[in-house]
């Protein structure tokens, strides 16, 4: 395309530009003579502003089919211009603009410009069947990584990396997004075709490794994404990005981070956590695993009984830890004591002044709250069950 738009500003010597459907800059030529405020503006910041943007479509150009002048507007310190409209299906699909304050341009220019639109409109077709194709691939592969099944996981996980959708060395985290039309009924706005929703999700964070797809109505995306804090405030981040029309509430559930051919156990997480965020709406529109606290044990016991995944995860951040032996110690003594520093000073045969010491660092660590009476219950509930708790995986 950038071939054609230097092609065509080389034959008129004009400076040349096209734009998309929402005037989003897709190309443009170097500089040749003056151009105005509106044009500078739109290279630097890739797009026309709204004023500008609702001038323009004011003056018909989104019901264009031929090529039309546009009038200069003062105030927007805009120059008249030629738009080259190039459509698809009846529909607008992009825009050709010269810069033309004199109108001076030839008919024959004109001819150049609309030949050279309907080739960029071709290329547009061909480019937006190929991301349609992608897109529906992404979704096909996400899907068959859910099913449970090995072959098809593994297979799913190499595609998705071949792709450049995901890496297969770095741990993803399933995050699921379901779009309430009416909180009263609990009204669903199903999801059939995920790729607007990924295209809106990857333009709003284009630093993270994503796949999509819709399935069973929600909005799935697989994150590889490993740091809990990072996660969450992508997590957090979705609501805006996916709403609608102010009236939606958009509920927000999201696993912890595992192999990516194993990503069904985050996905089964960020179920919960998403059926939790509906049932309870003080825990919030967006809900992780880690943020469940004790309804994360109480989960594993519907499900035949505790496991390692259901534990607290500040339990394994504390076991990683350089000296975290001591640190879980002091952890269970400071829970099982009430919470009594005194007592747990003294069963520890430490002062009170380190014990303090080592609960500010275990908080630093994990970032629990041992003030918030639902940390406290969901940590000492797993170091209860820690020598219960199977591994999801071996069964053991």
């Amino acid at each position: 395309m950038q071939e054609l738009v230097d092609a065509l500003a080389d034959r008129l010597d004009r400076h040349v530009l096209v734009d998309d459907s929402q005037l989003a800059l897709i190309a443009y030529s170097a500089q040749r003579g003056q151009i105005d405020e509106v044009r500078v503006s739109a290279i630097l910041r890739r797009a026309a502003s709204a004023e500008v943007r609702q001038a323009l479509l004011a003056q018909g150009i989104a019901s264009a089919t031929e090529p039309m002048r546009t009038r200069a507007e003062a105030a927007l310190k805009m120059d008249s211009r030629l738009c080259v409209p190039i459509r698809s299906n009846g529909q607008p699909l992009a825009y050709l603009w010269i810069l033309d304050s004199e109108s001076t341009l030839a008919p024959s220019a004109i001819e150049a410009a609309a030949a050279t639109a309907e080739r960029i409109g071709g290329l547009l077709v061909r480019e937006r069947r190929f991301h349609a194709f992608l897109s529906a691939r992404e979704q096909d592969l996400v899907r068959q990584l859910l099913t449970g099944e090995t072959h098809l996981a593994a297979g799913a996980a190499r595609e998705l990396h071949e792709l450049e959708l995901l890496p297969l060395g770095r741990p993803v985290a399933a995050v699921l997004v379901r779009v309430v039309l009416d909180n009263e009924s609990a009204a669903v706005a199903p999801l059939a075709d995920a790729a607007p929703q990924l295209a809106a999700v990857r333009r709003h964070a284009p630093n993270e490794r994503l796949a999509g797809a819709a399935v069973c109505g929600d909005l799935l995306l697989l994150v590889a994404n490993d740091e809990p804090r990072r996660l969450a405030e992508f997590a957090q981040a979705l609501p805006s990005i996916v709403r609608q029309f102010e009236s939606e509430r958009v509920v927000v559930g999201y696993g912890e981070p595992s192999p990516l051919p194993q990503a069904t156990g985050s996905r089964r997480q960020a179920a919960y956590a998403l059926e939790l965020a509906l049932r309870l709406p003080s825990l919030g529109n967006v809900v992780g695993w880690r943020d469940l606290g004790v309804y994360r044990l109480l989960e594993t016991f519907r499900r035949g009984g505790p496991t390692r995944e259901a534990l607290h995860p500040a339990l394994a951040e504390l076991e990683r830890t350089r000296g975290g032996a001591v640190l879980v110690e002091t952890l269970s003594v400071y829970l099982e004591r009430g919470g009594s520093v005194q007592a747990a000073a003294r069963q520890l045969a430490i002062d009170r002044t380190t014990l303090y010491g080592r609960l500010r660092r275990i908080e630093q660590i994990t970032g629990v709250d041992l003030s918030s009476g639902e940390d406290r219950l969901a940590l000492h509930l797993s170091l209860r069950l820690r020598a219960l708790a199977v591994d999801e995986e071996s069964g053991r």
